[in-house]
């Protein structure tokens, strides 16, 4: 097997078992995970930034055979593309709680509300099976990154879907077993990109600045805006020194990941 198939394969997976930890965590300490659960909200905004602009951004100028700033739009596609995509597919990726899934129950009824957010996270999954793969036709170091950025933010966005889906009246094992496959979704959109790589290739830097605009995105638009609502209504659970170190813990482990990997590999 292709040592680049392997860490795709290796890194998808494990991305995808990573980020259903804290959806069974939910299943079995449901209050210590909602209490923990802004906590890792701002760990996940942290990293997530740090791979958009100390990883993706920086590759994508490497790589690209054209001036750097060509791939700036490229960027702002992947913001405006995530933003339509959450409106028109997910809508229910707001990482929030009772308040939102009453919402979503009154307007989509009970049945229905669990479909849509199993249909949402497979495509989300798929689409962050692409990126991963991107980062490995990089470099290694780009790839595992990616991955680990991924997993960290699909960890609080499992713990919301565990808790859609519990309430929209699912039992614990067939929440459990909707989410394993929708989590891998990620390593089919991995293996179906890197069967498509020729096509794929000269596209990376493209490719790199998209997923950054999503990161940024979903950094910027969905967590962000969830650490406010958390302090708004706890302040003692959100202080800002106790915000601002989870943020340079995300920022720290990115940069710390990339100088190690990238000297192992080398």
């Amino acid at each position: 097997m292709d040592s680049t198939l392997f860490y795709i394969i290796l890194f998808s997976l494990l991305g995808g078992v990573i980020s259903l930890i804290g959806g069974f965590f939910l299943l079995w300490q449901s209050e210590f995970t909602k209490k923990i659960l802004v906590h890792l909200i701002t760990f996940s905004a942290g990293t997530l930034l740090a791979v958009a602009f100390l990883d993706l951004l920086p590759e994508a100028f490497e790589v690209t055979t054209r001036e750097p700033a060509s791939v700036l739009p490229w960027t702002l596609a992947g913001i405006l593309f995530f933003f339509l995509f959450e409106r028109l597919i997910l809508r229910l990726h707001t990482h929030d709680e009772s308040d939102e899934i009453e919402h979503e129950k009154t307007r989509h009824g009970r049945g229905s509300l669990p479909v849509l957010v199993t249909a949402g996270d497979a495509i989300h999954n798929f689409i962050d099976g692409i990126a991963i793969t991107a980062g490995f036709l990089v470099s290694i170091p780009t790839g595992v990154i990616t991955a680990l950025a991924v997993a960290a933010h699909e960890i609080p966005q499992e713990i919301a879907d565990f808790s859609i889906m519990l309430h929209g009246g699912m039992s614990r094992r067939r929440v459990a077993w909707l989410n394993v496959g929708a989590a891998l979704m990620s390593t089919l959109g991995a293996l179906v990109a890197y069967l498509f790589r020729d096509a794929l290739e000269p596209h990376l830097a493209a490719i790199l600045a998209f997923t950054a605009g999503i990161f940024i995105y979903i950094a910027s638009s969905d967590l962000f805006p969830e650490i406010h609502h958390a302090h708004h209504n706890n302040s003692k659970a959100t202080h800002l020194l106790h915000i601002t170190v989870l943020l340079l813990a995300g920022v720290g482990l990115v940069w710390f990941l990339a100088q190690t990997i990238e000297q192992l590999v080398h």
